[in-house]
């Protein structure tokens, strides 16, 4: 179609000037540098793309377009051996898309290593050694505060973090997008006097590893029940997993706050992420405008938050279960693995240490 449109245009006397036939000229070179310019360096200078610098460094990939095309591009194109027979090129570029694609492999497979400091004492080991646990524990927080690089004996190391996982995302006690099932799912000590339930989503699966260890160590009998992306907030949203209305999670909910309240327990600790996935929607399925006060930029992050700025008749379905008249005597606990812009610790962390390195570097003028 594109080629029909510029049979019939003809010729454009707008493109036809000097500029742009030699923008033209070098349009794909300038389209196959684009890409990777624009991807390298907000890594390379750990800073976030702006529009003034994403040009900036747009201007730089049409430069190097310049030089390809005069270095790499014409004198491949021109070369009698290449010409003389069609197959050769033919060789010659997959020989070079063979030879691209090893670079990438390879490359891939070496990260750089992130600088590390001294190795520090064991948190766990000096606090069971101190006479006063919690003010020890105030001492090496204080101590860290001024850390310039992650200590060498950091366990787990910062790039194998993101494969850590809780053993409770081993059973069926962490339901995926489709389950809804509940099982026993019981921890800590089975035959324990108190009952401890852990609900929420995969923040809550966050602080299993705790928790189980609390229960275990004060005889408590835990159960554990979460499942992906599924917030304890009387809410329903939409899934951008799934591409639809997030059923699954008010029927999970539904049964998990009908066995909290048949089972009777001690503690009730829950956790949920504090955004609301892909927007909620109504009984209809669609998803929900927001009302009164607009965030520009981004959505608000709360569910507390968002329920402020819901349709007045919606309000009241966006409960924690604590808050419900039926559930009382509920602890709600708020906690999530992520920072205040959204980036997984390990990630952050990363960022961080790159960051603070090539500020110390470019300070000290070496």
């Amino acid at each position: 179609m594109a080629g029909a449109v510029a049979v019939i245009a003809g010729r454009n006397d707008v493109l036809g000037v000097a500029p742009l036939r030699w923008v033209g000229k070098l349009s794909y070179g300038w389209y196959l540098w684009h890409w990777p310019v624009l991807m390298i360096w907000p890594a390379a200078l750990v800073r976030d793309p702006s529009t003034g610098l994403n040009l900036v460094f747009a201007a730089g990939a049409l430069l190097l377009a310049l030089v390809t095309y005069h270095l790499v591009e014409n004198p491949l194109r021109a070369q009698p051996g290449l010409r003389a027979r069609a197959y050769r090129g033919l060789l010659a570029g997959l020989a070079f898309s063979l030879l691209t694609v090893a670079v990438t492999v390879v490359g891939g497979r070496f990260t750089p290593p992130l600088p590390t400091g001294p190795a520090v004492a064991d948190t766990a080991a000096e606090l069971s050694a101190a006479a006063d646990p919690q003010a020890r524990l105030t001492e090496l927080i204080t101590a860290s505060s001024g850390a310039f690089r992650m200590p060498s004996n950091l366990t787990p190391a910062l790039l194998e973090a993101g494969s850590e996982a809780p053993g409770h995302y081993a059973g069926e006690c962490h339901q995926t997008y489709q389950g809804i099932v509940l099982h026993p799912c019981v921890y800590g000590d089975p035959a324990g006097g108190r009952t401890v339930f852990l609900i929420g989503d995969s923040h809550a699966a966050h602080w299993f590893p705790a928790v189980d260890t609390a229960a275990r160590t004060e005889g408590w009998r835990l159960v554990a029940l979460t499942k992906a992306a599924c917030q304890m907030p009387s809410i329903r949203n939409f899934s951008g997993a799934l591409k639809r209305p997030y059923d699954e999670c008010v029927q999970w909910r539904e049964a998990v706050l009908k066995r909290v309240l048949t089972e009777k327990p001690d503690l009730v600790v829950i956790s949920s992420s504090d955004n609301d996935n892909g927007g909620l929607v109504d009984d209809a399925g669609k998803v929900l405008p927001h009302a009164g006060t607009r965030y520009p930029g981004r959505r608000p992050r709360s569910v507390a938050l968002r329920r402020r700025h819901l349709p007045a008749r919606h309000r009241q379905r966006a409960r924690l279960p604590g808050h419900q008249p039926h559930v009382g005597g509920l602890f709600a606990g708020s906690g999530a693995p992520r920072t205040e812009d959204g980036l997984q610790l390990p990630r952050c962390s990363c960022r961080k240490v790159t960051a603070r390195d090539q500020a110390s570097f470019a300070a000290s003028g070496s």
